[in-house]
């Protein structure tokens, strides 16, 4: 309905997810730290700010898993390959699984929690991991290329995944004014323009069929009505 209200204010909150207890999971990436906060926005920890003794620089995005632990990406340094991918445990120990990555930014996770699909920025591709047991990942294979930039969005550490119910990839990615849609195979299948560059993308609504879209340049909360049912894919209890 348009109407919006302040939940908490952070210096640079990127990556937001709700855990089965009710707490949130945001990535902070001015802080450079991975923060837990309650229902009412009241910090309870940081969860991360090092792993395996390195500083975090730019955590980006969260993925939950089936164990009710979680991976987030770290973009990094735009300028090099220097992003990461790390896990973090229910009891918060933390491991980097995966580095020299190019401005790694959203994750999403196949319907049988078997893979999981990590937007490389600036190598403008969409990888794979598969997803073993909990907190290993196979090796790596690429999904699919993205759209090269015009040069208008630049080297922004956003970009958003989500599945539908029949398995189709929807893909927030800044260097593009419009929301990809890629099938199984990782082809193209439909675009949705939006007239400004793509930054995050979830399904959203009473019946999960409503597609929420954040945009920058100016920033913006866009719902497109798809007639799609999204993916409900959470962790339990």
């Amino acid at each position: 309905n348009g109407r919006h209200r302040l939940w908490t204010f952070e210096p640079g909150p990127r990556g937001h997810r709700i855990l089965p207890d009710g707490t949130h999971i945001v990535c902070d990436s001015e802080r450079g730290a991975v923060l837990r906060l309650d229902s009412l926005a009241r910090r309870l920890s940081v969860v991360a700010r090092h792993s395996e003794g390195q500083r975090l620089q730019t955590p980006a995005e969260v993925a939950m898993d089936q164990w009710n632990g979680f991976f987030f990406t770290d973009a990094a340094d735009p300028r090099s390959p220097s992003g990461a991918l790390h896990y973090v445990t229910p009891g918060h120990s933390i491991r980097r699984l995966v580095w020299d990555l190019a401005l790694p930014t959203g994750m999403a996770f196949s319907a049988d929690w078997s893979t999981l699909y990590l937007i490389e920025n600036g190598r403008n591709r969409i990888l794979k991991f598969p997803v073993p047991q909990q907190g290993a990942l196979g090796p790596m294979s690429v999904f699919a290329e993205l759209p090269t930039s015009d040069g208008s969005a630049g080297l922004e550490a956003a970009g958003g995944l989500c599945f539908d119910s029949s398995g189709n990839l929807y893909v927030a990615y800044p260097k593009v004014k419009e929301v990809l849609v890629l099938d199984s195979g990782g082809r193209s299948v439909r675009r949705y323009p939006v007239g400004n560059p793509t930054t995050g993308v979830c399904f959203g609504g009473p019946y999960l069929d409503q597609l929420f879209v954040t945009v920058s340049a100016p920033g913006a909360l866009m719902r497109l009505n798809l007639g799609v049912k999204g993916l409900d894919l959470r962790p339990r209890r």
